[in-house]
């Protein structure tokens, strides 16, 4: 749990450093929420109501057994009681488990794809699959495939914003509409962005046939204007992420089980 916990704070502190105030604000902000509802469900909801039924082991009084003594270090599995729920050891580690793990994998997705170009993203990733390709695999096609896509989230987002943004300035009465015409707008707007997201999907790939490409992208290099560096702060990078690495492979080892 320390390391998971340690990990989040990293990853907090990292975001602070590299955004901008009022984005790392807003990301957090709703990376905090999320964590948090995570949180609180799984931590009540694992074990948090006790059983109804009736253990069927016999009390220790009823054998003429001695009473055993409490534990000396003051073990406890069930840290609180709020009503019918408790909060016992297994749901908080469960819990912070799974809102650890839930924002670190989205936090840094959207620290590295905030930070990093997709060309940047593309050339890392055909560097890291070259000796794949001599073993027959399609890095060629998965490349142009994920820079394709990456650079297809900035379209989404833009036709999102520019409908939001058209349907702010026909001032809608919301209120005064019945629960039908809400839906028939709703669905209407969805229809009207996939609509305009098919149409530029056919725009990008006329383009592409414009220029060339017929389906095989073996044949058709793809060409990055970035070029591959390692700085000083990537160093620092990959060293954390070894001592990090090391460091957890070193509890698995020598802690029990």
């Amino acid at each position: 749990m320390a390391i998971r916990i340690s990990m989040v704070a990293f990853l907090a502190v990292a975001t602070m450093c590299t955004l901008p105030r009022r984005i790392w604000q807003d990301q957090l902000g709703r990376m905090a929420a999320l964590s948090g509802f995570l949180f609180v469900m799984l931590a009540l909801g694992t074990d948090g109501v006790a059983p109804v039924m009736q253990s069927r082991r016999p009390l220790i009084a009823s054998q003429g057994l001695p009473k055993l003594p409490a534990a000396l270090s003051g073990y406890k599995y069930v840290l609180l009681k709020l009503g019918p729920f408790q909060l016992t050891r297994k749901g908080v580690s469960l819990a912070a488990a799974a809102s650890c793990l839930s924002f670190t994998v989205l936090q840094s997705a959207s620290l590295c794809l905030t930070t990093t170009t997709p060309e940047q993203l593309a050339a890392a990733l055909r560097w890291y699959l070259a000796p794949f390709a001599r073993l027959g695999a399609p890095v060629e096609e998965l490349i142009l495939t994920l820079l394709l896509s990456l650079r297809f989230i900035g379209i989404v987002f833009d036709e999102v914003r520019n409908l939001a943004v058209g349907v702010v300035a026909r001032s809608i009465e919301w209120k005064s509409l019945r629960l039908l015409e809400t839906a028939d707008i709703f669905f209407n707007l969805i229809g009207r962005i996939f609509k305009n997201l098919f149409l530029h999907a056919d725009q990008i790939s006329q383009a592409m046939v414009a220029r060339g490409y017929r389906g095989n992208p073996v044949k058709h290099r793809i060409y990055f204007l970035t070029k591959l560096s390692i700085k000083p702060q990537d160093w620092i990078a990959i060293s954390g992420l070894l001592i990090l690495t090391a460091f957890s492979m070193y509890l698995e080892i020598t802690l029990p089980a």
